[in-house]
């Protein structure tokens, strides 16, 4: 009776070294697979029904897509009011120009420092937005690096009406980039700028935002657009695709 105890604990002993090396090898698998091919764990666990969850110390959470759609919200939202802002002081600075008297003319001045005020503290708000969008991408792809927007309308600066030479402070959102850009050159970003979905020719800063090109990225231009500018010159947009 002893010995068949003994074996029956002999078996339960090597029958919990086996569980505990297969979990272990389980584990380790699922471990290689979050490094190497994260996006396709996240997509099996979500198409389970799965949106968060913890396996070997490592949270992910499919919500976070909601969290950027929000944030891209926000961030479209404060670029259409800085457009607007932008249209005003220009509108204001021609009214300037055409009135003599000068109570209407400090009236004017006042009203137009508070506009550029506005639109500097907009300015702040939308680096704030792309940052945090950058951050919220860079979780995402940990895991689903396919949902990232690889394609869009980028903007990039004004250039005169010719179209020979950039006006000032142009380009934007490029390192220094001689004119005439064209399709197939490669350009790199020096300052984070919105990648928006295809839309209207003629209205680039209203359509969605898809994600956000970072500083230091480099990206090919696929098409070249200009929009006339109400005071002169163009605006520039391009059309690229990331390259790293």
């Amino acid at each position: 009776m002893a010995e068949n105890k003994s074996a029956v604990a002999q078996f339960s002993a090597m029958m919990k070294d086996l569980v505990a090396i297969l979990r272990d090898t389980v584990i380790f698998l699922i471990f290689m697979l979050l490094l190497f091919a994260p996006g396709i764990i996240n997509e099996r666990l979500t198409a389970a029904g799965f949106t968060k969850g913890n396996i070997a110390g490592f949270e992910w959470q499919a919500q976070i897509q909601s969290a950027a759609e929000t944030t891209r919200t926000a961030g479209q939202t404060i670029e259409q009011a800085t457009e607007n802002y932008d249209q005003l002081i220009e509108r204001i600075n021609e009214l300037e120009k055409q009135v003599n008297d000068p109570g209407v003319q400090r009236e004017l001045s006042a009203i137009n420092s508070v506009a550029k005020d506005s639109r500097s503290e907009l300015a702040s708000a939308d680096q704030a937005i792309k940052r945090s969008l950058v951050v919220q991408q860079q979780l995402t792809t940990q895991f689903a690096p396919q949902l990232l927007e690889e394609t869009g309308w980028i903007y990039v600066g004004k250039i005169n009406e010719e179209k020979s030479s950039w006006l000032a402070g142009s380009p934007t959102t490029i390192t220094k980039t001689e004119l005439p850009i064209e399709a197939g050159q490669v350009v790199t970003i020096r300052d984070d700028v919105y990648l928006r979905a295809d839309g209207a020719s003629n209205a680039r800063a209203s359509a969605p935002v898809q994600s956000v090109v970072k500083v230091g990225q480099r990206v090919e231009v696929l098409e070249v657009e200009f929009s006339h500018a109400r005071s002169g010159g163009w605006f520039v947009w391009l059309k690229v695709v990331r390259r790293d």
